[in-house]
C-alpha cells in the first residue's frame, strides 16, 4: 500500500516549513540530531559530519535534498563547500542531481558511528535520511567508495544498495551505514527506543484484556511516525494530512502547554486513547465514534510505530499501525468484547 502521490497543498506547506525550521529528528539522552538549512551550516561546521572527500580534496558531508522547493521528500546525499558556499548533490532515477534546496546533519560527532551494510537488512538504530521521491519509501544514509573516493548517498531497504551522487547514481555492494553511536559512555538507551518500547507495552496490554494478539514494534513504522509528529509539530495541528504514513492507520495527539517527556506523551497518549472504550458499542458494526480506541484494538492490526516530536510548545504524537484498522463492515471481525 503504496502512497502515490499527496495533495499539492500539503506538498507546499511542508516544504515551506522543513525550510524554515531545524528539525530534531532522533534523540539520545542529552544529544539532538538536527537537520538544519544550509545557509546555517557555517555556524555549525564543529558539528557537521564529514563522511569523507570529493574530488580536488574537498571535504563531504551528510545531507538531503528535494527535487524541488514543492516537494517535501529528502533524499541523502552529499555536501560540500566551493569557497563559501555549499553545494548539494543526490542520486535519484539513475542520475546524479544538484540542487539548492538542501540540509545538513549536525550532531556531535561522538554520537555516532559508521557500520558496515548488509544489503536490504538496515542496522538498529540507522537515522533515517528521508523519503524515496518515486514510491516514498524511507531512505537511510550511507557512504561508499567510487575512484578511491568516499561519497555519501542514500540506502533503501528494497534496494540493499547505496546509491552515491557521482556523475550518475552508482550502485555500490560495499558500503557503510550512519547510525546512532550506542557504545559511547554517553549514549544510553535513546529516549525514542524508551517511549516507543512503553507504549507498545500499553496497547499490549489493553489489546490482551479484548483477546487480541499483540502488536511488535517496526522500525519503519517508529521512522514514519516520527516523521509525521515532526510534521504535525511544525504546523502546530494535527489533520491526518501527513504524507509519510504509507498507508498506516493512524492515531494522533496534541499537547500545546508544558511540554511533556517523550515517555509521558506517549504514555498519556496511549492511554487517552483507550478511554474511548467507555462509549464504544460492540453490537454495532460501526465506529461508535471510538475510532482511537478501535484502531488501538483492531485484531488484524500487527505492526506498530510511535513518533512523539516537540517544536516551540506544541507536542505532537503519532501511533501508526500495519495492516491499517478502522475498515467499514469490519469492526464485529475486529474489535472484541473484555
Amino acid at each position: 500500500m503504496i502512497l502515490k502521490s499527496v495533495v499539492l497543498l500539503s506538498a507546499v506547506i511542508a516544504a515551506f516549513i522543513f525550510l524554515v525550521e531545524a528539525k530534531t529528528l532522533t534523540t539520545k539522552e542529552g544529544q539532538k540530531i538536527q537537520w538544519i538549512p544550509s545557509g546555517d551550516a557555517r555556524k555549525n561546521m564543529s558539528q557537521l559530519i564529514p563522511a569523507g572527500e570529493d574530488t580536488n580534496g574537498k571535504i563531504n558531508y551528510v545531507a538531503r535534498g528535494t527535487l524541488s522547493r514543492h516537494d517535501s521528500r529528502w533524499v541523502p546525499g552529499k555536501a560540500h563547500m566551493n569557497g563559501n558556499v555549499f553545494y548539494m548533490y543526490y542520486a535519484f532515477n539513475g542520475s546524479e542531481f544538484l540542487t539548492q534546496t538542501f540540509e545538513l546533519l549536525v550532531v556531535p560527532l561522538e554520537s555516532t558511528t559508521w557500520v558496515q551494510g548488509e544489503g536490504q537488512t538496515i542496522p538498529r538504530l540507522a537515522i533515517v535520511g528521508g523519503l524515496e521521491p518515486s514510491n516514498v519509501e524511507t531512505s537511510y544514509i550511507c557512504r561508499g567508495k567510487v575512484d578511491n573516493l568516499t561519497m555519501t548517498g542514500k540506502l533503501l531497504k528494497s534496494s540493499g544498495k547505496c546509491g552515491i551522487p557521482f556523475h550518475k547514481e552508482q550502485r555500490l555492494d560495499d558500503y557503510e551505514v550512519l547510525v546512532i553511536n550506542e557504545f559511547g559512555e554517553s549514549i544510553g538507551l535513546s529516549n525514542s527506543e524508551l517511549y516507543q518500547r512503553n507504549a507498545v507495552d500499553i496497547h499490549n496490554e489493553f489489546r490482551e484484556t479484548h483477546h487480541v494478539g499483540p502488536l511488535t514494534l517496526n522500525d519503519d513504522l517508529n521512522n514514519r511516525a516520527v516523521l509525521c509528529a515532526e510534521y504535525y509539530a511544525t504546523k502546530g495541528t494535527i489533520d491526518h494530512r501527513c504524507p509519510y504514513k504509507n498507508g498506516a492507520g493512524e492515531n494522533l495527539w496534541a499537547s500545546c502547554c508544558s511540554p511533556p517527556t517523550p515517555e509521558n506523551a506517549a504514555s498519556g497518549a496511549s492511554r487517552g486513547w483507550y478511554s474511548e472504550v467507555s462509549r464504544y458499542n460492540y453490537t454495532c458494526n460501526c465506529m461508535s465514534n471510538a475510532g482511537h480506541f478501535t484502531q488501538m484494538v483492531w485484531k488484524n492490526s500487527r505492526e506498530f510505530g510511535m513518533g512523539v516530536v516537540t517544536v516551540g510548545r506544541y507536542t505532537a504524537g503519532c501511533a501508526l499501525y500495519y495492516p491499517p484498522g478502522n475498515y467499514v463492515g469490519d469492526y464485529l471481525n475486529n474489535v472484541l468484547p473484555p
